[in-house]
């Protein structure tokens, strides 16, 4: 028997249950293009409940027991934003009083490490990104406390976690946020150095720093010291707001640093938007294709041009070549490129997705 009573469990057992078959029979050839679908769907919907207020989910079942049913019109009770995915109801079946099951969102961890193994095998590179917006509103006494409770629970996380080798985990850092604006447990120094003797990534989130810092300045620093990092890509506006990813200046920057020092095989790169004011396929289209435009961007610089200047100390050259780089046909090259990947160019693509709204996603 089928209903639309969703909680995260539904989603982790079939992957457990394919864990478990490939370790009894090595090799089995489960991982097409289904089962790859599949795993894609599941992720998408625990992204998605992260920020259950953008979701279109809802359930309501009339006269039952209040156990059976959401409250809110079938939303559920509201929840903040905290970092974990959502779930309206229980194994057992009951409604969740709060959104956040704790028991779940751990078994979502183990399943999204599994995915990631899995992802690997199917060419999909993947990276499992651990944030808790841990902390205190006020000023904090027990800080050492605090810092020493986290450390021992990422590393119960992190012990004899499987795949490691093949989907690494990432951990990210947090400036502040409602709740935690005088003391964040998991800040940029503790991340970085937790990462650092722990032998896992560090993630670097767009939006997770003060306004005067940018993330394009930390990347160098930060693999001089640590092997791998992840980038969070997003567009912060004055906070960590999430917005849909701009070509701007600091997304050009980020591609420029990671292309042009040679990190494109120790960096990966994340993409993260929120706004639920306009069309999501959207959303994740324009972000992506902003991204790519930015990596495109990169590589056709004239960067050695630019370094040889920069090493015979010619800073007016190298100027005058940044500033030239600015105007060069970069729009030409992405729609020559697009057509010879079969993706529609700049200003086909949106049609599509109008097109998509008003047939598939209007009618859910």
């Amino acid at each position: 028997m089928w209903e639309r009573k969703y909680e995260i469990d539904s989603l982790c057992y079939p992957v457990l249950l394919a864990w478990k078959y490939r370790e009894k029979n090595p090799g089995a050839p489960i991982l097409d293009e289904e089962f790859h679908s599949a795993l894609q769907s599941i992720v998408e919907v625990f992204s998605r409940e992260q920020n259950h207020a953008g979701s279109p989910y809802w359930f309501v079942r009339r006269g039952c027991p209040p156990q059976d049913t959401l409250s809110h019109g079938g939303r559920g009770a509201p929840v903040a934003h905290t970092g974990m995915t959502w779930s309206g109801f229980r194994p057992s079946d009951d409604a969740c009083t709060y959104g956040y099951l704790i028991p779940s969102n751990l078994f979502a961890s183990v399943t999204l490490g599994r995915i990631g193994a899995f992802a690997r095998e199917l060419g999909q590179p993947s990276v499992v990104n651990f944030w808790m917006p841990d902390g205190t509103k006020d000023t904090c006494v027990d800080t050492r406390g605090f810092r020493e409770r986290m450390t021992a629970s990422l590393d119960e996380i992190f012990k004899g976690r499987a795949g490691m080798d093949i989907a690494p985990c990432a951990l990210e850092s947090k400036l502040f946020g409602v709740g935690v604006e005088s003391f964040t447990v998991v800040s940029s120094e503790y991340s970085l150095g937790y990462a650092q003797s722990r032998e896992i990534m560090a993630c670097l989130d767009a939006g997770h720093y003060h306004p005067t810092e940018v993330v394009s300045a930390k990347i160098t620093a930060v693999l001089a010291f640590i092997d791998r990092i992840l980038l969070h890509v997003s567009r912060p506006v004055r906070w960590d707001s999430d917005h849909v990813v701009a070509l701007d200046d600091e997304l050009q920057r980020i591609m420029d640093e990671v292309v042009w020092n040679g990190y494109t095989d120790r960096v990966a790169v994340g993409l993260d938007f929120f706004d639920a004011s306009i069309n999501r396929v959207a959303c994740w289209a324009i972000g992506m294709r902003n991204a790519r435009k930015a990596l495109l961007s990169a590589f056709l610089a004239p960067w050695k041009a630019l370094r040889e200047a920069e090493a015979d100390g010619d800073d007016t050259r190298r100027l005058a070549l940044y500033e030239e780089r600015r105007t060069l046909p970069l729009g030409a090259v992405w729609n020559y490129y697009c057509e010879t990947r079969g993706v529609p160019p700049d200003g086909a693509w949106l049609p599509k997705v109008t097109d998509y709204e008003k047939s598939v996603l209007s009618l859910r």
